[in-house]
C-alpha cells in the first residue's frame, strides 16, 4: 500500500496505492499516474490516481453513507452517483489500521 515517499514543500508526504485495498491488482507506477494530495487528522498523503477527470462538487445530501449500503467498509465513507458512475468517498483517518499507522511512523521516523 505504501509506495514510497516525496518531498513537497520540505514535508515528508507518504505516497500510498489504494489499488490493494480495493481488491485490484497491483500494478507499476507510470509517469502517467497523478498524484492527489489529502489530509487526515495526522499526516499528508500523496494517493496515487491513474487519472484524473477532473474536480467536481456536490451538496453532502447527495452522498449515500455507505452504511446504508453495505456494512463493514470501514475505510469508505460515502458513495457519491455521478453521470460518469461512482466515486468512492474515503474515510481517510480510518484508512491505515492502527498497525499500519504505527509501522508508518516508525519507518518515517526512521528516515
Amino acid at each position: 500500500m505504501v509506495e514510497g515517499v516525496i518531498n513537497i514543500q520540505g514535508e515528508v508526504v507518504t505516497i500510498v496505492s489504494i489499488r490493494k485495498r480495493l481488491g485490484l491488482a497491483q500494478r507499476a507506477v507510470g509517469a502517467a499516474d497523478s498524484l492527489v494530495l489529502a489530509r487526515t487528522r495526522n499526516r499528508r498523503l500523496a494517493i496515487i490516481a491513474e487519472s484524473v477527470l477532473g474536480v467536481v462538487e456536490r451538496p453532502a445530501d447527495a452522498v449515500v453513507s455507505t452504511g446504508d449500503i453495505a456494512r463493514g467498509i470501514q475505510h469508505i465513507e460515502g458513495v457519491l452517483k455521478t453521470s460518469d458512475g461512482l466515486v468512492l468517498i474515503h474515510d481517510l483517518d480510518r484508512f491505515f489500521s492502527p498497525d499500519e499507522e504505527q509501522t508508518l511512523d516508525l519507518a518515517l521516523a526512521r528516515g
